[in-house]
């Protein structure tokens, strides 16, 4: 628990938008799932159910439209689906 709440403490997000006193409650609410490389976590047009937070590894995001494909790496204290959380307060 305490290497999750130091971790958090390192993630930009949570260091410079949130108070230290709150750390330890994010971190009771973390699941940890580990995924197998070239496994799919979501595909872009689904909706997102989830907010992601990159621990250790890399995730490769793939930002497709009819013309071409971006590729972006995510490394530990990188994340995605923030848009999830502020849909799921609505």
């Amino acid at each position: 628990f305490e290497r999750t709440i130091k971790f958090l403490q390192s993630v930009p997000l949570f260091k410079h938008q949130l108070p230290a006193c709150e750390l330890p409650m994010i971190a009771s609410q973390l699941t940890r799932i580990t995924w197998q490389p070239g496994q799919v976590v979501i595909r872009q047009g689904e909706v997102g159910r989830a907010f992601f937070l990159i621990r250790s590894g890399e995730a490769l995001v793939q930002n497709e439209d009819n013309e071409s494909t971006e590729e972006i790496v995510l490394y530990p204290g990188d994340y995605f689906g923030e848009h999830s959380l502020l849909s799921a307060r609505q």
